[in-house]
């Protein structure tokens, strides 16, 4: 067995891909559709905190979200910076947090590759 096929079995959390491509429409334009392949569902990952987030105590009415997770993958796996993401977090077989944000750029390893997760979003407290 390969080493990155034991470094793989660690990987309990999944992570979702959302990226789109250009396609040509019927009328000649060019517009773009989710890429629908099932390759970017579903792919096995590790999650890192890097940056929780904190309460907000100059605006309290409005409490904005930044967070920044560290995701590892496999290489085999193709993510390209600005990728939308959506990484769930599992312990013991449950879903128990759920991420979701833009892709900084991947560093990949030999074994393995790292990429940061950038979850910025604004919730109203009302």
């Amino acid at each position: 067995m390969k080493l990155s096929s034991y470094v793989e079995k660690t990987y309990k959390d999944k992570l979702t891909i959302i990226r789109y491509v250009s396609v040509e429409n019927a009328d000649g334009t060019t517009g773009e559709l989710q890429d629908p392949s099932e390759d970017l569902v579903d792919i096995p990952c590790r999650i890192s905190m890097l940056k929780p987030d904190e309460r907000d105590g100059d605006t309290p009415d409005v409490d904005g979200t930044f967070t920044r997770v560290k995701i590892f993958l496999s290489p085999r796996f193709h993510v390209l910076k600005s990728d939308s993401l959506i990484a769930n977090q599992y312990l013991e077989g449950v879903k128990v947090q759920s991420f979701k944000g833009r892709a900084g750029d991947p560093f990949i390893y030999d074994l393995s590759q790292e990429v940061v997760l950038v979850e910025n979003r604004v919730k109203a407290n009302v």
